[in-house]
């Protein structure tokens, strides 16, 4: 075991010692995962968006390790510390509950049945199985929690609900999303409930193409507010969201913001099935060069690793694991690190060489996505 390992083991075992892995530098929330290994200091001027963009991770992954940010209005304190590394950017999968049987306890409607389909309860809806306890008895849109769906957030934002009522109508999830199951199904609709945070299609005049003055053929529908010196264009499908959007295409959150006036702020009015800005005329990207530069020579580090060439320079010593950047498979920093489930703070920590946006990634060369 390493000495970072027996260091973290110790502070963990010890509640005493420390409420966190590694303390915060200020004050912050109670509620703040106990596993948080990095930490940044909110300013005044600070919101949910510019605390997850300037560290790197999005805003579902703040809010999850800081969920005093996922009440209404993500209420930042200035001067207060908050999570932006869990567990050394190791973030842990779902674990499967270990129930007596091979799946969770089911839920029942006597108590003498075990049902193994649906069930109808008084108001009608027919409720799937299996579920955890204490679902609210008005549900009527149920998601089927399956292997890579997320945690209780991701949740919320795929079925367009707020968190807080993701916990409210789930309470055996607990309040952190500790007690999320694989492989069982949670609510995200009631009856009378509230309208979804985002329109599910938006719903345009037309379905023509547009030829601004700019000689620019715009495809249809739009959002209003849209960059009229646009020249690039994507459709969005399910699971887009901005930042997801503006890393595959290789521009910075901020443009597209700037070019897409419609999302919001906060991209709360993101549509599905419509055409947004990615760059406009005279404007550039942070694609990855297409031009091989000079192979490193092949090397094998003191740590008996076997280091794969070209790499760029500035990989960290002590990596153990890598991916080829092949041309035109058109990854970018954040698909990489998500591909092989690591932060993207540590992808830019461990390859410094490809700047701080991705603007330096180079094509046909290797990258480090895991350490001793």
């Amino acid at each position: 075991m390493s000495l970072r390992s027996l260091v973290a083991a110790a502070v963990l075992s010890s509640p005493a010692l420390a409420q966190w892995l590694v303390e915060p530098p200020t004050t912050a929330p109670a509620d703040t995962v106990q596993d948080c290994t990095y930490w940044t200091v909110a300013g005044s001027s600070d919101t949910c968006r510019t605390l997850a963009d300037d560290n790197f991770i999005s805003v579902v992954e703040l809010q999850r390790w800081n969920p005093s940010l996922a009440k209404t209005g993500c209420p930042v304190i200035s001067g207060y510390s908050y999570c932006v590394e869990k567990n050394y950017g190791q973030d842990p999968p779902i674990s499967t509950p270990k129930p007596t049987t091979t799946t969770p306890g089911p839920i029942t409607t006597s108590s003498t049945t075990t049902p193994r389909g649906p069930t109808t309860t008084g108001n009608g809806i027919s409720t799937p199985w299996p579920i955890q306890t204490g679902m609210v008895g008005n549900c009527n849109k149920f998601f089927f929690n399956k292997e890579g769906s997320g945690y209780c957030a991701d949740i919320a934002s795929k079925n367009a609900i707020s968190l807080a009522n993701f916990y409210a109508w789930n309470p055996a999830v607990g309040s952190n999303c500790e007690g999320l199951w694989l492989d069982t199904y949670y609510c995200v609709g009631i009856i009378g409930g509230p309208a979804p945070i985002t329109t599910s299609t938006a719903k345009p005049t037309t379905t023509t193409s547009t030829k601004p003055g700019n000689g620019i053929t715009t495809p249809l529908p739009t959002q209003s507010g849209m960059a009229t010196n646009c020249n690039t264009f994507h459709k969005t499908v399910e699971g887009d969201t901005c930042a997801s959007i503006a890393e595959k295409k290789g521009i910075t959150l901020a443009s597209f913001y700037s070019w897409n006036k419609g999302v919001g702020s906060n991209c709360e009015y993101l549509w599905k099935d419509t055409y947004y800005c990615v760059n406009i005329i005279g404007g550039t990207t942070l694609k990855p060069t297409t031009s091989t530069p000079k192979p490193i020579t092949t090397t094998t580090k003191g740590n008996g690793v076997p280091t794969p060439t070209p790499i760029q320079s500035g990989m960290v010593t002590n990596c153990n694991k890598f991916h080829f950047v092949k041309e035109g498979e058109g990854l970018y920093c954040g698909d990489i690190a998500t591909k092989y489930k690591i932060s993207l703070a540590n992808f830019y920590k461990w390859n410094p060489g490809v700047g701080s946006n991705c603007g330096s990634l180079w094509a046909n060369y290797y990258v480090c996505v895991g350490t001793l």
